[in-house]
């Protein structure tokens, strides 16, 4: 069984990310991702989007004073091919990677790209719609 002591970083990376990724060039209507970013999907959301979560890792706490979390970020499109996909998960990969994401109540140590991986494709309204899935490893430390 994992404890998790102190204060959660999971609202607070969160915002962080949605703060990084939910610029205009991003996801805004002339954005690589029109659709936006988002971590609960409104229904009938216009493709291609973002969708994200972030989770703890259980036992990688460092103590009470950091946390270790997941940020899994996925990319739904409904354009021929992967290559639509691949180029928003590299922008938003790139957005990660260029910030030091600002976390409410914890001071960010590193963001970590662990991976990008194609998920199963799928079918919404008899189109085909594509998922690529990055998973990243982020650290941050309490602050008071």
């Amino acid at each position: 069984m994992s404890v998790v002591t102190g204060k959660s970083a999971l609202s607070p990376v969160s915002e962080a990310v949605m703060d990084v990724l939910g610029i205009e060039a991003f996801s805004g209507a002339s954005g690589v991702c029109p659709g936006g970013v988002w971590d609960v999907v409104p229904p009938d959301q216009p493709f291609p989007y973002a969708w994200f979560l972030v989770s703890e890792v259980p036992d990688r706490t460092y103590g009470r004073f950091g946390q270790v979390l997941e940020v899994q970020l996925h990319v739904f499109t409904q354009a021929d091919g992967m290559r639509s996909g691949q180029l928003i998960m590299a922008t938003a990969i790139s957005l990660l990677n260029a910030s030091a994401p600002s976390v409410t109540g914890f001071a960010f140590q590193y963001l970590d790209h662990l991976g990008t991986v194609p998920m199963a494709t799928f079918l919404v309204d008899n189109i085909r719609t594509y998922d690529l899935q990055a998973r990243f490893e982020v650290l941050v430390m309490e602050t008071d």
